[in-house]
């Protein structure tokens, strides 16, 4: 390799593609604009991260961002150069059949970097841009779902000063992704630049200057429980993330199910009576539910739980208000006692479940704002009675952890966990994106936005 263009590397610098076909490592991916000053603090974090990890450091180049597209400058830092003789540097890294990373030359201030990519090829993708965004998609009826994930940039933003250039900037984000390689299988975790360059994963921050540091969680959101049909080895994964990322608060989502209560299946019979023993009564419900939260609370002494008002909750309202119950043999006496909370003006759930309201029991109608990211909204109901969609949340919010869908997923600052309740129930037959997924929330150490990370539970494994 010869001496770099004075104005920089250029792309056929390192255009190459490189098809590691490993079974086993970590990798920590992230992407560098051209015409972009490299961002040394978060790049020395990363490269500390690396030697702690024992973890390879791949940088994929992408567009430039500071000029009209006619005039986009083609080079990159020079601070990169050592990197190429490294092989650090390349356009398409194939990892396996199932995951490669790929520069597909996007525009930098693309809003939805992800908008029409889904339909390349049929296997996981990180795709090189500054905008954090991730999508699950139904694979098969088997299989694994597949996941298209950007990987955010170690450059600066160096937009131009107008309507398109303040909505890229806005969106831009120093960041990289970790790949642990398992097998065919592989786990991935968003690494963010806090202000000072530092990043953290499960539990520790990595800083510019060499230091490794514990740093406790500042809130866990738990994929949605569905308590009575949730999936055991997803609460012992979230039950050891917990333990030692130690979360200051919990935050749960659809804690309830209502499978007893259940009115999608009010005129179904043959539905009915296929309902596990444990659950067929509205009674045993509220118990299983209330061992759950009891074991959950346990997990992290100190810490706080808030129980996000969410539709599954809901639907026991809903039985209760519109006088489901009064004509409900097996669930009349407990219904009847229950009415009373509601009378009272009393959260029925809590006063069943919680008496001693140790936990927080968040109303639709309340803001949990921490770290810069609201927790206290499920996302199935949006501004002005609409529906919850990633852009109307973000207009709503800016920044959100949100459940309900049970598929993981991030547009920006709009995050969505997945489920921790068992991924195929019967009514979702088919193709399925839900995953065992759950956020960690770091504190960040200016006190702005947090640092934001998902964890996800293949058959009990979220690491290697």
């Amino acid at each position: 390799m010869g001496i770099p263009k004075i104005e920089g590397l250029r792309r056929e610098d390192f255009q190459n593609r490189r098809s590691l076909n490993v079974r086993r490592g970590r990798f920590v991916i992230t992407a560098a604009c051209a015409g972009a000053p490299v961002n040394i603090p978060f790049l020395n974090a990363l490269l500390n991260y690396c030697e702690a990890r024992d973890a390879n450091l791949r940088i994929l180049p992408m567009k430039a961002h500071r000029e009209p597209m006619q005039k986009q400058p083609g080079f990159y830092d020079t601070v990169l150069y050592p990197y190429i003789e490294k092989q650090s540097l390349a356009t398409e890294i194939v990892f396996n059949k199932n995951l490669k990373a790929i520069d597909l030359q996007l525009n930098p201030q693309q809003v939805d970097p992800l908008s029409g990519i889904t339909r390349i090829g049929r296997s996981s993708m990180l795709v090189a841009h500054p905008v954090t965004a991730m999508k699950v998609l139904a694979h098969s009826n088997e299989g694994l779902p597949r996941m298209v994930h950007t990987t955010g940039v170690c450059t600066d933003p160096t937009y131009l000063h107008n309507r398109v250039g303040l909505l890229a900037a806005q969106g831009h984000r120093l960041g990289a992704v970790v790949v642990e390689l398992d097998g065919n299988r592989f786990h991935l975790r968003q690494l963010q630049a806090d202000t000072d360059g530092s990043i953290v994963d499960l539990g520790m921050r990595y800083g510019a200057d060499g230091s490794i540091a514990e740093q406790h969680a500042e809130t866990f959101t738990l994929g949605d429980i569905h308590a009575g049909q949730h999936d055991e080895s997803a609460l012992s994964v979230w039950e050891e993330v917990a333990k030692f990322t130690k979360p200051r608060q919990l935050f749960v989502h659809d804690l309830f199910n209502g499978l007893s209560i259940n009115h999608h299946m009010q005129h179904n019979m043959l539905e009915k009576v296929k309902i596990p023993s444990h659950l067929n009564t509205l009674e045993k419900e509220l118990k299983v539910t209330a061992d759950i939260l009891g074991r959950i609370s346990g997990w992290v002494p100190g810490s706080h739980m808030n129980v996000v008002s969410s539709n599954h909750n809901d639907w026991v309202c809903a039985y209760l208000t519109e006088n489901k119950w009064t004509h409900d043999r097996e669930n009349y006496r407990v219904a009847h006692r229950m009415v009373g909370h509601v009378l009272a003006g009393v959260n029925p759930l809590a006063a069943e479940m919680d008496p001693d309201y140790r936990c927080r029991w968040l109303s639709r109608d309340e803001d949990k704002v921490l770290c810069g990211i609201q927790h206290a909204n499920h996302g199935d109901k949006g501004p002005n009675g609409a529906k919850g969609s990633y852009g109307n949340l973000e207009q709503a919010y800016g920044a959100g952890n949100y459940g309900h869908v049970h598929t993981p997923g991030i547009l920006r600052e709009t995050w969505f966990v997945g489920t921790s309740s068992i991924l195929k129930q019967g009514w979702n037959s088919g193709a399925s994106g839900w995953l065992h997924t759950s956020i960690l929330t770091y504190p960040s150490v200016s006190g702005g936005l947090g640092l934001r990370q998902m964890v996800t539970s293949l058959e009990g494994k979220f690491t290697c």
